[in-house]
């Protein structure tokens, strides 16, 4: 998820400091950091990539509904 952050434009800062708290077992942190800076960049992201964020919250028992708002950033084709 970090590294394809970076596909779509996801700064070199966050994306380290989403590695370190990955390296940390902050798992959650981790989620929301990469989460938040696609989304306070407004940044396009994929339905793939979309998708990929609701399994990530399934995983860690998350309703995606707290994060549905990135639906918004789908690129439109």
């Amino acid at each position: 998820m970090i590294e394809r952050s970076k596909v779509f434009g996801s700064s070199e800062v966050y994306v380290k400091q989403a590695c370190e708290f990955l390296d940390h077992r902050e798992h959650g942190l981790c989620f929301d950091t990469v989460v938040m800076q696609l989304y306070e960049s407004d940044l396009a992201i994929s339905d793939d990539y979309y998708n990929l964020i609701g399994e990530i919250a399934n995983k860690m028992d998350v309703e995606m509904q707290y994060y549905s708002f990135m639906e918004s950033l789908i690129a439109k084709n």
